[in-house]
């Protein structure tokens, strides 16, 4: 970080004024346009707007430039607030301006701090020549924060100033609840809280390499780039959390994750249960309010005494380690909304393996309600070498199977139900890795009329496993690892439209609802460190026309 840099003042006299990180470049539209460099705003007993104007886009030093603002677009009735304010023509060398000279505006209208959110039009004329730009404090904000890595500081300096501008934001946020509270008939906007930065790599968002949108906002990426445009872009909450990547071009809608830990510090001090059956874990942090994670983390002791569990916050992660064969549940089930058809599941989840270890074996489970009659049930390991048959070429990869139907009965080689070497890999860490970061997301949809159920699993956005049992024959599950194994789509992805834990072997019919827990159980020998963070746990309820179909067409 340059937070030194920034901190050389852009108006020298004002040492409350603080520099936007970037350069905004403004394509002059005609010769004698002028050229916005930098916005920024002054801290005084409002947030005054700031701009840099580069003196050869006006015809150089002894020109009049000037700064107006309006509450909406001037050429379409937009009200002028304040006055016009001149520039004055400064050295800006000591600056990151990245000119020896320029012209500095302040405005004359101060932003009141019920309209941080609130997006207002610069004008900037010199010689009946004029360029207009938006902004807000907001954008000031979330710019400095996520744009120029303040959310990252760690010297005295850049911390201090990531306080600011959170507090800002909070501070206006407060305003305008209370303002809206004391008067019902007041509308302040969109709160100041709801906004978020958004930022493409190799590409563009809604057309540019960055933008501050509210969180309803579909974001438009566009890859530009001429590698694999994975990773194309990301978007930020206001408190850093980095929530999703696009990984192609497309339209998108920005989520949020339910739990970030964050707010968490690595003193936060998680108590499991000791007692006999499913219980809740409790978790303190000082005097922080923890209530959002009250039912959150459920555990069962060990069975063993050989087997062990420790949970912890290690960096804003929730991080969990075992000795193997020890349960435990993300629990959502006070969260989850009435009625609800659809649940999604999703997590950015970071698997280490012990030195001793080249694999390690989950069991996931899904439940509708506590931990008790699974829906669906799963296995995943991640390998960081090939450990049973190189010709699979194992290594660095991912893995997902699953738990045998009731009416496949060779129970030799039940570990490996449906394991292919082909289509149910994805490559997500270097051979030999012993930790591997990925994107894991169960989605499930319940189909009340026809009782059928869907479920797939995401691997960094790709799907691996797809269940549809809408239209399948139950009467003719496989029967042999064969038979399993020939369950790919033509698209690749393993389909596996009978894996549903059922009550009896004739039994086939989907249970009438969708998940509310995650159940990981390491396997007994498999030691496992487990880093979660951005959970996301959605549950809603969707028209049954809406619910999309998958393609089941076996190869």
């Amino acid at each position: 970080m340059k937070n030194k840099k920034y901190a050389k003042i852009l108006v020298l006299a004002l040492s409350l004024a603080l520099l936007i990180g970037a350069a905004v470049g403004i394509a002059a539209s005609a010769e004698g346009t002028p050229e916005v460099l930098k916005k920024n705003i002054e801290y005084g007993e409002t947030l005054k707007f700031m701009v840099a104007v580069d003196p050869e886009s006006v015809g150089g030093e002894g020109k009049t430039v000037t700064l107006s603002v309006y509450e909406g677009d001037p050429e379409n009735g937009g009200k002028l607030v304040g006055q016009p304010a001149v520039a004055e023509y400064q050295d800006t060398s000591e600056t990151n301006i990245g000119v020896a000279n320029a012209y500095i505006a302040t405005s004359t209208y101060g932003v009141s701090a019920l309209a941080y959110g609130q997006e207002y039009y610069l004008v900037v004329e010199c010689d009946g020549v004029a360029t207009t730009e938006k902004y807000s404090a907001v954008e000031y904000f979330l710019k400095r924060l996520y744009g120029d890595g303040i959310i990252n500081a760690t010297d005295e300096l850049g911390i201090a100033q990531k306080a600011l501008y959170q507090n800002a934001i909070a501070y206006g946020s407060s305003a305008q609840t209370v303002a809206e509270l004391e008067d019902t008939n007041l509308d302040t906007g969109t709160n100041v809280a709801d906004f978020l930065w958004v930022a493409a790599e190799n590409g563009t968002v809604n057309g540019a390499a960055s933008a501050v949108v509210t969180k309803d906002t579909a974001l438009n990426f566009a890859y530009t780039g001429d590698e694999d445009p994975s990773g194309l872009a990301y978007w930020l909450d206001p408190n850093g959390n980095k929530t999703t990547v696009a990984t192609a071009s497309g339209i998108y809608a920005p989520k949020f994750a339910t739990y970030t830990f964050d707010d968490l510090s690595n003193d936060t001090v998680i108590t499991p249960s000791t007692s006999s059956g499913w219980k809740t874990a409790s978790f303190a942090d000082g005097d922080k309010d923890v209530s959002k994670y009250k039912n959150l983390l459920i555990n069962e002791i060990p069975t063993a005494t050989d087997r062990s569990q420790s949970y912890s916050i290690v960096d804003g992660q929730l991080y969990y380690t075992t000795t193997g064969g020890t349960r435990w549940a993300l629990n959502n089930t006070a969260n989850a909304a009435s009625g609800a058809n659809h649940t999604v599941f999703e997590t950015d989840l970071t698997i280490s393996l012990p030195e001793s270890k080249t694999s390690t074996t989950i069991t996931a489970q899904f439940y509708a309600t506590g931990v008790s009659n699974a829906l669906y049930s799963m296995i995943f390991r991640y390998y960081s070498d090939d450990v049973s048959d190189t010709s699979t070429n194992e290594a660095g990869k991912f893995e997902c199977y699953f738990q045998r139907n009731q009416t496949y009965t060779d129970t030799t080689t039940s570990s490996t139900i449906g394991k292919d070497t082909t289509h149910l890999f994805a490559q997500v860490a270097e051979a030999g890795s012993k930790t591997a970061s990925i994107n894991i997301k169960f989605e499930s949809y319940y189909i009340s009329s026809t009782d059928d159920s869907t479920m797939v699993m995401y691997v960094n956005d790709t799907p691996l496993w797809i269940l549809d049992s809408r239209g399948v024959d139950r009467t003719n599950a496989p029967s042999t690892k064969s038979q399993v194994d020939a369950y790919q789509n033509t698209d690749g992805v393993y389909v596996c439209q009978y894996a549903f834990i059922e009550g009896s072997s004739t039994d086939y019919t989907p249970r009438n609802a969708v998940y509310k827990c995650v159940m990981f159980n390491p396997n007994t020998g498999y030691a496992t460190d487990m880093y979660f963070d951005n959970i996301i746990f959605e549950s809603d309820v969707v028209a049954e026309e809406n619910i999309p179909t998958y393609n089941l067409t076996r190869k």
